[in-house]
């Protein structure tokens, strides 16, 4: 079973447009409502692939039992009021455009009674996942400390993490997946990167994986570096992408897989979550065909900025 966590959670709301025009009015033709969250999202991810999984977190009254009717094993703390939504307007184009909010503070002792319950969970898991936001009022370490609890377990861990949560993370025994924005506001870099090079620099002990969008993603360990990238091009709805790639990746670590195997995987579910529109759902047809078709490298180095790589 794999642990989910998710500190700020969702309802997901798509609007898909023909077209979408900015200060306009627009004319809605499908609206998608589910739960989700980062982390409710590689559940739900998981979920489809058939594989046991646990979402748990912080969230209202209603949203637990509303995840649990979408065929997802839930236990949640009731710490929140409301759950926030997000909105993601898609178009015909393949342009994406997205609203978040920030979420509602989490009540007094949500936050313990979350590391008391994640750490009971812990002992039926084989991986852990927290990945997100954190709902105001949580500590920025939160995810270090439930990740420490995973250590103890003997268990691997997966920090999907932003901020000062992310600035928290590098030092955490897991695996920290900043995408190329977040892993640049976290080593100071503007220009011309080493993906590699930055990593090693930040003499962390656990692996890194920097997604890099249609560009796929590197992970960095110390056993190597590998590069594993999309076969083509896909239109869609990106939003949901790097959470079916961390999916991909506990489930891989869960197994014992090796990496060039594990960011293959990532890649094909990503690209195939790019396909199904919906955060938190992947397209089986297009994730089965790329799982084959994914190309892994080894590397020393890989650059990104000013458009080299």
């Amino acid at each position: 079973m794999i642990l989910t966590v998710t500190c700020n959670p969702a309802l997901d709301t798509t609007y898909e447009v023909d077209g979408f025009i900015a200060g306009g009015v627009n004319r809605v033709r499908r609206v998608t409502v589910v739960p989700g969250g980062k982390g409710v999202n590689v559940s739900r991810i998981l979920a489809q692939m058939g594989e046991p999984t646990t979402a748990t977190g912080i969230a209202d009254s209603y949203f637990g039992p509303h995840l649990h009717s979408h065929g997802v094993s839930v236990d949640f703390v009731e710490g929140l009021d409301l759950v926030r939504r997000t909105v993601v307007v898609h178009d015909h184009a393949g342009e994406t455009t997205s609203l978040w909010e920030p979420g509602y503070p989490a009540g007094a002792g949500a936050q313990a009674a979350l590391i008391d319950k994640v750490t009971s969970l812990l002992s039926c898991a084989d991986a852990l996942v927290v990945s997100g936001s954190l709902a105001p009022g949580l500590g920025h370490d939160l995810p270090v400390r439930l990740a420490h609890a995973a250590h103890g377990w003997g268990l691997p861990a997966l920090l999907d993490v932003d901020g000062r949560a992310l600035q928290h993370a590098v030092a955490a025994p897991a695996v920290v997946l900043p995408n190329e924005e977040e892993f640049r506001r976290l080593v100071g870099s503007r220009g011309v990167v080493d993906i590699v090079a930055a990593v090693r620099a930040l003499g962390r002990s656990a692996p890194m994986v920097v997604t890099l969008g249609r560009r796929g993603m590197v992970a960095v360990t110390d056993e190597g570096a590998w590069h594993a990238e999309p076969p083509e091009a896909l239109a869609g709805n990106p939003t949901g992408a790097g959470d079916a790639a961390t999916a991909a990746i506990a489930l891989g670590l869960a197994r014992g897989m090796p990496w060039p195997d594990i960011v293959r995987e990532a890649v094909a579910v990503s690209g195939a979550a790019v396909v199904a529109h919906v955060a938190g759902e992947y397209d089986e047809a297009t994730y089965y065909r790329w799982r084959r078709e994914v190309p892994v490298r080894q590397i020393t180095h890989y650059e990104i900025g000013e458009g080299t790589c």
